[in-house]
Formats: C-alpha cells, sequence, structure tokens
C-alpha cells in the first residue's frame, strides 16, 4: 500500500516548511547587503553566521523525521497536492522568469528528491522475477537485482554530476556578465540569480557557503571523475551528458525565440534574455563539438523555416542573441578546468 502521511508527518512537514522560510528571510537579507555594497560588512558576516545555524537546524528536522524512500515519495505527493499551485514552472523556467514565489517548496521538494537517492530500493518486480534471475544467470550475471541496483545509481550519480557542472557554469558566466559594464542595470538581477540558484540546489549552496557568496574565479568539472567512478568509457559518458544537456539547451533557445523585438521593450523580459544567455551557454559547454555543429546547423535550418518566418518575419534581436551563444562556444570550454581520471578508450 506505500506509507500513509499521518498527523506527526504534517507537524514535521510544517516544521521544515518554518524552518525553511527563515532560511529564504536570511537569503533575502545577504541578498540585500550585497546589492547595497555591504558584503565585506559585520552586519553580512552575522547574517552569514545565523544562515550556517538555520542550515543545520534545516538538516536535524530532516534527519528526525526518520525518511525512508516510501516516507519522502508520501511527503512529495503530499506536498505536490496541497502545496504546489497549479502553475508551477521547472526550476530553470522559474529562474529565468525571476518567479521567486513558489521558492519554499522548491527548495523542500528538491531535498527530498536528493535525500531519495539515499534510499535507493530495488522494485519488487526486478528483485522478485525468477524468469529475469534465470536469463541473468544464463550471461553470467548472478545478482540481477544488484546489477539494477548499479546502474540505477550509476544514472542517478551522473545526472547529479552533470547538475553540478551545469549550474556551476551559470554562475560562472553570471560572474563574467557582472564585471560587464553592458551589464550595470542589470547588476541586482544577476546577484539575486547567484543566490536564488543556490537556495535551489543545495550543492551550490555548499559551493557558495565555502566561498561566503563568491563565485570562484575557475570553472571546474567533476561529470568527468564521476564517470571514471562508474567506469563509464568515453562513448558512454558522451551520451549521457547529450541526454542531459540536449534538452535543456533546446528549452533555452526555442523560450529566447517566443521573444519578439517589441518584447525587449519590458525590463523583465530583458532579465529573463540574459538569463537564457547564461543557460544556453552553459549547455553548450556541456556538449560534445559534433552534437554542437549539428545543432547550429538545424537551429540555421529552423530560423528559413516558413513557421518561424511568418511568426518573426521582422524579429531579429533573440536570433542574434543565439547566434551569439554559438560564436562564444570556443572560448567558453576554453574556461572549463576537467577534474578527471583518464576515460577508457571507446
Amino acid at each position: 500500500m506505500g506509507y500513509r502521511i499521518e498527523k506527526r508527518d504534517l507537524e514535521q512537514i510544517e516544521n521544515i516548511i518554518k524552518t525553511t522560510q527563515s532560511i529564504e528571510t536570511l537569503y533575502k537579507r545577504l541578498y540585500e547587503l550585497e546589492i547595497n555594497g555591504k558584503k565585506d560588512t559585520k552586519e553580512f558576516k552575522t547574517n552569514y553566521d545565523y544562515l550556517t545555524i538555520a542550515l543545520e537546524v534545516e538538516e536535524n528536522n530532516y534527519k528526525n523525521a526518520n525518511l525512508t524512500a516510501e516516507k519522502i515519495q508520501a511527503w512529495i505527493k503530499y506536498i505536490f497536492e496541497t502545496k504546489v499551485p497549479k502553475e508551477f514552472y521547472s526550476d530553470s523556467e522559474s529562474v529565468v522568469r525571476q518567479d521567486y514565489s513558489n521558492k519554499t517548496i522548491r527548495r523542500i521538494l528538491n531535498i527530498l528528491s536528493s535525500k531519495k537517492r539515499s534510499y535507493f530500493e530495488v522494485p519488487e518486480e526486478i528483485s522478485n522475477d525468477v524468469f529475469l534471475k534465470n536469463i541473468m544467470k544464463l550471461a553470467g550475471i548472478d545478482n540481477p537485482s544488484e546489477l539494477f541496483e548499479e546502474a540505477t545509481q550509476a544514472t542517478a550519480e551522473m545526472d547529479f554530476a552533470f547538475n553540478k557542472d551545469y549550474t556551476n557554469s551559470i554562475l560562472h558566466i553570471i560572474k563574467e556578465l557582472l564585471n560587464k559594464k553592458e551589464y550595470a542595470n542589470y547588476k541586482n538581477n544577476l546577484i539575486g540569480t547567484k543566490y536564488y540558484l543556490s537556495f535551489l540546489n543545495k550543492t551550490v549552496e555548499e559551493g557558495l557557503l565555502f566561498s561566503e557568496f563568491e563565485i570562484p574565479e575557475m570553472l571546474y568539472f567533476i561529470s568527468s571523475t564521476k564517470a571514471n567512478v562508474y567506469k563509464l568509457d568515453s562513448t558512454e559518458f558522451k551520451i549521457f551528458k547529450k541526454e542531459y544537456a540536449f534538452e535543456k539547451t533546446i528549452v533555452q533557445i526555442l523560450g529566447m525565440l517566443k521573444l519578439s523585438d517589441l518584447d525587449y521593450a519590458n525590463e523583465k523580459n530583458a532579465i529573463t534574455s540574459i538569463l537564457r544567455e547564461c543557460f544556453i551557454r552553459a549547455g553548450f559547454m556541456l556538449l560534445d563539438e559534433d552534437t554542437l555543429e549539428d545543432l547550429n546547423y538545424e537551429f540555421h535550418e529552423f530560423l528559413e523555416s516558413n513557421d518561424f518566418l511568418e511568426e518573426h518575419k521582422h524579429d531579429k534581436i533573440s536570433t542574434q542573441l543565439v547566434i551569439n551563444c554559438f560564436k562564444k562556444i570556443k572560448k567558453d570550454k576554453e574556461k572549463v578546468n576537467i577534474i578527471s581520471l583518464k576515460l577508457k578508450a571507446d
């Protein structure tokens, strides 16, 4: 039947919501201090220390809940049914649209989802499938459940590693834009995005807490090391990485192209476009050269299609911004430092 939500669960969830709201308030305070030039003050350090304490309280709340895979799934289902509004963008869309309305619930759902990785259980249909076990044994595999668990864990861990590389790339590009005069009018939005990405993603948070919310100068990718741990060869690694980054990049390109030239008169659309650029360039950093070449060709073919020309015949800004992202691929990739043991040959 699965885990059933009880009164104690509701109390624990509400307690976690209150703690997360306190963390949200401290994030807002740190952001306000930074945009007002007070990052190197005692007040910033005090609020930073309060945040580290609040994060410890948060972690203890989750530990005291005695979570299991079934319990986490039940909590996630309950939160989606009772706390999530009908219009609930993906995390990436909430970032580019600067939609902070549901960030408390987003953080909780993201933490629960990440913790679920630690409670992986082989489905009964796999562990109890006699026919599958016999087929596996004929193939020289004594424990299909173990094999399934390893494969699923490898997929989850690679997805985690790619997410870290991707999000760190976005942060690195944000840092680049903050240092350019032409983006001075959007400085507060870019700094706000840094804090929002940290609030949503515990992995990003850990890195930025270590540096007291300074984005590091160097950009490191860890996915190659993770691939080596799970004994992926270079071809498998390339496929995994493409599967992660390709769709994310396409979504951002299409989102950009929906903006007409007139839309850019709206300041919110302008910052959304800037952030989509960050996401597109970050996605390009993860894609291999062959995929990028094909994508570039297909993109230009799409620009010449009748459907696009009919809708955007006189719109030039968005298409040029995407083209600029393609032009920056070489320089962007040169910024990446790979932390890796050598992958096996194809």
